[in-house]
């Protein structure tokens, strides 16, 4: 009787860490514009700030994969504009957010439009829902719960 007790006590703690994790993850989709799997094929600082306060705007350049959620198709590319705080020593600066080359599920948010005369299109940029949970490195189950949760 006291294994089934603590199986129980056991099965009861995962399961409310799981939903927790999916409250968490339903209330960025709620409140994401734009949520999809993207590639990233270029990042890099847009200019250095001149304001003292160690926090840098970046932009990166993804290719959509997998579209979960808004406006956006596969294969669509997309500007994502996010901050990062860079300090001296560089020990206490934050690291980089994403690696070229790698896989994420992003939350956004739209930015600025801006005409591009040579495309003749109206190009928009997006910013990250969260700086600090707008990225996450890709996973086949993370984008099955975005899923499931996007059905409902």
């Amino acid at each position: 009787m006291k294994e089934f007790i603590v199986l129980f006590v056991a099965l009861f703690a995962l399961s409310t860490g799981a939903n927790a994790q999916d409250t968490i993850l339903d209330a960025m989709r709620r409140k994401a514009e734009v949520v999809a799997r993207v590639e990233v094929l270029d990042h890099k600082q847009i200019f250095y700030s001149a304001d003292g306060t160690g926090i840098e705007p970046y932009s990166m350049l993804c290719r959509v994969i997998e579209p979960i959620k808004g406006a956006v198709t596969a294969n669509e590319k997309m500007r994502v504009v996010y901050h990062r705080y860079e300090e001296a020593p560089p020990a206490i600066s934050e690291p980089p957010l994403v690696e070229k080359g790698k896989e994420y599920v992003i939350f956004l948010k739209k930015g600025q439009e801006a005409k591009n005369p040579s495309a003749k299109k109206t190009e928009i940029s997006y910013r990250l829902l969260d700086r600090w949970v707008g990225v996450i490195p890709y996973h086949y189950h993370l984008i099955s719960r975005l899923k499931h949760m996007e059905q409902k």
